[in-house]
């Protein structure tokens, strides 16, 4: 039975060759954009706030939120997060996280909704051939009647009309009649956390039925499409998947002689030059393996002998052998996973080199002191080039 959640399909609404790339071809990345960072970090303060209130009998505050959040942002901040609007940082993104907490006490406030019935609820109920899965960020009780609480900290806002036609909310309470069948009415509550507004809808019967009919049409679409065409929209620019997207590459490519002045001598320069670093390099790489192969031989000799030295003709090699810890070579296995220990055990960030990021929290917390606006002026954003050759594409391949 296949398995689809409201952002699987949406995906394939927004994009079938985004869809391809994430849920077919099974292509991970490693970045994260900020904008996602600081909702996980929002939702799971505000999970473990319920958490303490719900198992404590606990009221919680905006301090004790606060002190959640943060600690799940420096635990959690990596190198790979993406902040693609210009002119930001990520500290502003930490003070808008701050910013939806303290909205939140005020929203919440004047709700009551019941028993707490749970926090990430998971739902997975068939449809048609299929089963839907999500979670809901907050599901209470108030005798017959069910809500279903989501947490945004979108930058816009939820107009009416938006959240009268919302899907993911409305699949999630087609899952909740299912798994409470005495349940007489479901609200959807939208709590908009930026903006601190509470958004309320519902659905009719004829509502959930045309939903229905909407979401096994779109499943059978999905299953039924062997080419994946790109569409593209604003939200381009925001795609993780931009390397892998022949039409982004088509739509950003221009031609070397339509350039003023034309750069197609320098292009051509540029390509031959590169091919002979890259054999350069080949070679480089051979040599030195073969001098790390020829190394156990020369510390045969000088432990055989007791010598310290090798001569020969004109030339003496001074070998010292000794013991000592291997470090294995960036971008291997081995290296991952020790850096992966060093993670673990607390110590990355005292053990690895000076990074941009390193140096971007140091700034952000102010640990450089009195060093810091001038570590700061060394450390200013400049322009960086990074080019890659391909070949061009045969006319009707």
């Amino acid at each position: 039975m296949a398995r689809y959640s409201h952002s699987k399909m949406n995906t394939f609404r927004q994009c079938p060759l985004k869809y391809r790339f994430g849920y077919i071809d099974h292509i991970k990345k490693e970045e994260e954009g900020i904008e996602a960072f600081t909702g996980s970090c929002v939702h799971e303060a505000l999970e473990e706030l319920l958490k303490l209130k719900k198992e404590f009998d606990r009221e919680p505050d905006y301090e004790k939120a606060e002190e959640l959040f943060l600690k799940t942002w420096e635990e959690n901040y990596h190198p790979d997060i993406v902040i693609r609007r210009k002119n930001v940082t990520p500290e502003d993104y930490r003070r808008r996280g701050l910013m939806c907490l303290g909205n939140y006490f005020e929203m919440d406030k004047s709700q009551d909704f019941g028993e707490l019935l749970g926090l990430e609820v998971r739902l997975n109920f068939p449809l048609g051939d299929s089963s839907i899965k999500g979670f809901i960020d907050r599901l209470q009780r108030d005798g017959n009647t069910f809500h279903i609480i989501d947490y945004k900290v979108t930058k816009n806002d939820m107009a009416q009309e938006k959240a009268d036609s919302d899907t993911q909310l409305a699949l999630y309470e087609m899952g909740i009649r299912k798994l409470y069948p005495d349940a007489q009415n479901v609200v959807l509550h939208w709590y908009m956390l930026p903006h601190n507004n509470v958004v309320d809808s519902t659905r009719s019967e004829g509502d959930l039925l045309d939903l229905e009919s909407e979401v096994l049409a779109l499943i059978e679409k999905i299953e039924s499409t062997s080419d994946f065409l790109p569409v593209e929209t604003a939200l381009c620019g925001w795609c993780e998947y931009q390397e892998e997207c022949e039409e982004e590459k088509r739509r950003r490519t221009v031609a070397a002689s339509r350039v003023e002045p034309p750069v197609e001598e320098l292009v051509e320069e540029y390509v031959q030059l590169n091919e002979e670093r890259e054999k350069l390099n080949a070679r480089v790489k051979e040599i030195e393996k073969k001098l790390e192969d020829m190394k156990p031989g020369f510390a045969a000799v000088v432990k055989e002998t007791d010598a310290w030295s090798i001569e020969s003709g004109d030339h003496v090699l001074d070998v010292d052998v000794g013991m000592g810890l291997y470090m294995p070579g960036k971008n291997t296995e081995e290296r991952k996973l020790l850096e992966k220990l060093v993670r673990n055990a607390g110590m990355w960030g005292e053990m690895s080199e000076i990074s941009k990021f390193l140096v971007l929290k140091a700034l952000e917390t102010d640990t450089f002191g009195d060093l810091g606006p001038d570590i700061r002026e060394r450390f200013e954003e400049r322009e960086t080039v990074k080019i890659k050759i391909k070949d061009r594409p045969v006319p009707g391949e």
